[in-house]
């Protein structure tokens, strides 16, 4: 039995081996600070900036600064998660002493990286002390009473040259971070900065680039000249990438002779690219038909088709070709003819089509006939009618049999310098004329309009009553 216990726990202990072997180490963050450098002093009151840059393979999502181990500002990556991401962080130095400053990233596994951390010494606002102490007198020896010879006289002493120190303060930016841009859109970039050090910048001093995403041809911008707590705007032309997502990159001030400013904040740029979704173009047939579909050989009818929205161009075929929207077009088919419509945008097409059967008329039968009835004039009511204030576009159904056949279109009336609108709908006889409109104004609350009248045998004159109006009458413009 004992034996046996020993041989279980082996196994136990051979799988608990194993497994601890095979689990996958999580992906940890990895944080550096790239400036200041640990025990740079600040004053009490003004800002610090660090810089610091932070990698993962599997993204960084967010990057905290801590100030004596507590958060003082937490920045999250634009765009979503970045491998390798650079930010300037600020904290307003408070506390006269030693304090530590770190910074520590976050991944997109919620997985927290160790803390990057320096020294600062935050120093007081008041003067420099001034060195009033008294040089030590050395002793004099006794002069001998012999004659010495002349001495050449002792060169007067020069103060050292006062060290150039260069500090440069972010005051405010153009394209705030997480700025959206189409591919391939150019943008202006600029920041504002301070002279906060103590030697005036030249041209020989510049902004270069150096980290992330350059977005410009050009990796070195001079600086203008700038006296000591002057401020001075740079300005870059840049272009987003043609690639969707966040993308930033980061430019340092250098002095002449090529060294960073230690106290230089990074000035990033960081915007996202957003790739617009292509609106799929349908064309859109709102009508197509004929007066008759019916006919005898020798005869014609009418096609009518009403707006095409969304094409870039429309064509009917057997011989009619290319045509505008709304139209007609007169046919005589010698024989029953399938009239189709085409409407092309891109690579899309829509169609409609119509039929005109063609038959052959009976011979006439050999009675005598009656005189024939004049077959009325058809009316048109389908056009621009006008009657100051008021003006209708109106348009008779596609295709209508007759004779009574439905009206619609569109109402203004000008009291100003903004029309008041509606839509128009109703019937109209096409070849008594008689007219009866129905309209629909726009405005909320107000009642309909009424229109009954007739249209002239010429069709040019619609005359009738308006409610609210009285007695009116419409001219076809």
């Amino acid at each position: 039995m004992k034996h046996r216990i020993c041989q279980l726990f082996a196994l136990l202990l051979v799988a608990t081996l194993v497994l601890t072997a095979c689990a996958a180490p999580a992906s940890k963050p990895v944080t550096k600070i790239d400036s200041p450098a640990s025990n740079s002093t600040v004053t009490e009151g003004k800002e610090l900036a660090v810089q610091s840059t932070s990698t993962d393979a599997r993204g960084i999502v967010r990057v905290d600064l801590l100030v004596d181990g507590q958060v003082v500002r937490s920045d999250p990556v634009p765009g979503g998660a970045q491998t390798s991401y650079t930010v300037l962080q600020k904290w307003l130095a408070t506390g006269v002493g030693q304090h530590t400053v770190s910074v520590q990233a976050l991944n997109k596994d919620k997985v927290t990286g160790e803390r990057a951390s320096i020294t600062i010494v935050v120093v007081g606002a008041g003067p420099a002390p001034v060195n009033t102490a008294t040089p030590t007198t050395a002793p004099v020896a006794a002069t001998p009473t012999a004659t010495k010879p002349p001495t050449a006289a002792t060169p007067t002493a020069t103060a050292p040259p006062v060290p150039c120190r260069n500090v440069a303060t972010f005051i405010n930016e153009t394209i705030p971070d997480g700025t959206q841009f189409s591919p391939g859109q150019q943008f202006s970039k600029s920041w504002t900065v301070r002279n906060d050090g103590n030697c005036s910048w030249s041209a020989a001093y510049q902004l270069v680039w150096v980290g992330g995403e350059q977005m410009t041809t050009v990796s070195a911008v001079a600086v203008p000249n700038t006296a000591p707590g002057g401020t001075a705007t740079l300005v870059i032309v840049m272009t987003a990438p043609t690639q969707a997502g966040g993308h930033g990159g980061q430019w340092q001030f250098r002095d002449p002779q090529g060294a960073p400013f230690t106290t230089a904040p990074l000035l990033t740029v960081n915007i996202v690219t957003v790739v617009p979704t292509p609106v799929p173009c349908i064309p859109i047939i709102s009508g197509f038909g004929a007066d008759r579909t019916t006919i005898n050989r020798g005869e014609s009818t009418v096609l009518r088709w009403g707006k095409v929205d969304s094409a870039d161009r429309v064509e009917i075929d057997n011989g009619i070709g290319g045509v505008g929207t709304p139209g007609d077009r007169v046919v005589a088919p010698q024989q029953t003819t399938t009239y189709t419509l085409y409407a092309y945008c891109g690579g899309n097409v829509r169609t409609a089509q119509v039929t005109i059967n063609v038959v052959q008329p009976q011979p006439p039968t050999p009675v005598p006939q009656p005189t024939p009835t004049p077959v009325p004039q058809r009316r048109n009511i389908s056009g621009h009618w006008s009657a100051v204030p008021h003006s209708m576009q109106l348009q008779e159904a596609i295709g209508c049999p007759g004779p009574v056949c439905h009206v619609a279109g569109d109402y203004a009336m000008w009291t100003g310098g903004t029309p008041e609108t509606g839509q128009v709908s109703g019937t109209v006889n096409v070849y008594t004329g008689e007219v009866l409109l129905t309209i629909v104004i726009a405005r909320p609350g107000a009642p309909p309009k009424t229109f009954t009248g007739t249209l002239s045998a010429d069709s040019r004159y619609l005359t009738g009553t308006l409610s609210g109006v009285g007695a009116i009458t419409f001219v076809k413009q």
